[in-house]
């Protein structure tokens, strides 16, 4: 995967097995159109930095951020 501009390697029984309802299961089930770049990734334009965070929530199923950084929890949730 290339989430904005950063390349990811995803197991589809991560994705699949978090959210069911997730940005990430409609793309695999054919609900959302996939993006591809140049090298043949599926493209996500999202924030790419942010996205190790949201691997890391899909992985520990916990929040993980610190409640005292409310701006970067906010964030990464909107990645979700």
């Amino acid at each position: 995967m290339n989430i904005g501009g950063k390349k990811f390697t995803l197991s589809k029984r991560l994705i699949t097995d978090s959210f069911k309802d997730s940005y990430f299961n409609k793309l695999l089930e054919g609900k959302v159109p996939i993006v591809k770049d140049k090298g043949d990734s599926c493209f996500i334009d999202r924030n790419g930095e942010l996205f190790p965070y949201v691997v890391d929530f899909l992985y520990n199923k916990r929040n993980f951020i610190k409640k005292e950084n409310p701006e970067l929890r906010k964030r990464i949730f909107k990645e979700l």
